[in-house]
């Protein structure tokens, strides 16, 4: 998988135009950084990566505290920040993107309440692009669990880069269950039904509210 996740960062470092790219993401996501920084090309377009984990580093980067963290709103409003500072940081024309994610995993090796969930949005001059996904609760590790959503904030990153990912790439993020006893094959058939929620919205006004207005399945 991690050669998988090599060969996406490697295409969007291959692009005739390469591109300015910081990262915030919290909550999950973290072995994006691995994936971004560890493929060879990496300098000729990241610019920062940050990985925010605490609710007050999230909230400066934001700049308010969010009633909740884990949203679309939240990953969308980390997009911009990252976007606006590879403005700052970019070189003159290199398009700007920033990717922003917020996720809620498994905490414990006893499961937590709620919904665990992945939210990212990646910001470009041409709108923001969003992407979710429902994790099936209890069918993987944190590891596993944070191993997906690094996946899925790639290959968020990579389509809106322009990167025409095969269809293998496109669903690279999928990892099998990794928890074993008498409810691993139902995890199994659950897993595999799980499905990314996509969107793009083209004006910069209609940040956050791309989930909202229109909805596709990878």
């Amino acid at each position: 998988t991690h050669t998988s996740m090599s060969d996406i960062a490697a295409a969007i470092y291959e692009l005739p135009t390469p591109h300015s790219i910081v990262v915030f993401t919290t909550g999950g996501g973290i072995q994006l950084a691995t994936y971004l920084l560890a493929t060879p090309g990496a300098s000729r377009c990241m610019l920062e990566v940050q990985l925010p984990y605490s609710r007050a580093s999230t909230a400066q980067l934001l700049g308010y505290e969010p009633a909740r963290y884990a949203t679309a709103e939240v990953a969308a409003h980390l997009a911009t920040s990252a976007f606006e500072r590879a403005k700052q940081l970019g070189e003159a024309g290199q398009p700007a993107v920033g990717l922003g994610g917020t996720a809620k995993l498994r905490s414990t090796a006893s499961l937590d309440p709620g919904d665990h969930r992945a939210f990212f949005a990646v910001r470009t001059e041409a709108g923001l692009y969003e992407l979710e996904l429902a994790l099936t609760k209890g069918a993987r590790s944190r590891l596993g669990e944070d191993s997906v959503v690094s996946g899925v904030a790639l290959i968020a990153l990579a389509n809106a880069c322009g990167v025409a990912l095969s269809e293998q790439q496109r669903d690279a993020w999928r990892l099998v269950a990794d928890v074993e006893g008498d409810d691993a094959d139902a995890f199994a058939r659950l897993v595999e039904a799980e499905k990314l929620q996509a969107s793009f919205a083209p004006h910069a006004d209609s940040v956050g509210q791309g989930l909202l207005a229109a909805k596709a399945e990878l």
